[in-house]
């Protein structure tokens, strides 16, 4: 391997490593997001214990949203995988091609979108019904 074929090799996996930092953190502050809001729910439904009368709703939400908390720190612990293979990668020869490797980068890539998209829709569909319910319960009971 050549210094030059070394330094671009080095520059494109650094370039790949910021993005993957930056795509990394957005879905952790989404989990985080998710279990602040199921902690939130919880403290305020033991405080609005009698006033609640649509508690599909409510338990919809909460199934959503830990749900989606599931399927986010699922992705982070495939994309820690995912991290682990890269550096492996970047540390022996980035040129050769181990089939059983790109074989299981490809697996875990696939799974980890899975992963996100499920996270995301049941993140919006658990605020959603969220938002209805507060919105029932709070204009029900003036």
């Amino acid at each position: 391997m050549t210094r030059e074929h070394f330094e671009d090799s080095l520059r494109r996996h650094n370039i790949f490593r910021d993005a993957r930092w930056n795509r990394n953190s957005y879905f952790e502050k989404l989990a985080i997001l998710d279990g602040g809001t199921v902690a939130l729910v919880v403290t305020a439904v033991l405080g609005l214990r009698g006033t609640i009368g649509h508690t599909v709703f409510l338990v919809g939400g909460v199934a959503c949203m830990v749900g989606a908390l599931l399927a986010l720190l699922s992705r982070n612990l495939i994309e820690s995988e995912i991290e682990f293979h890269v550096a492996v990668r970047a540390v022996n020869d980035p040129v050769a091609d181990d089939h059983e490797r790109v074989k299981r980068e490809k697996w875990l890539n696939r799974w980890s979108g899975r992963s996100e998209r499920v996270g995301v829709a049941l993140t919006i569909m658990g605020m959603l019904l969220l938002g209805l319910e507060a919105c029932l319960t709070l204009y029900a009971h003036p």
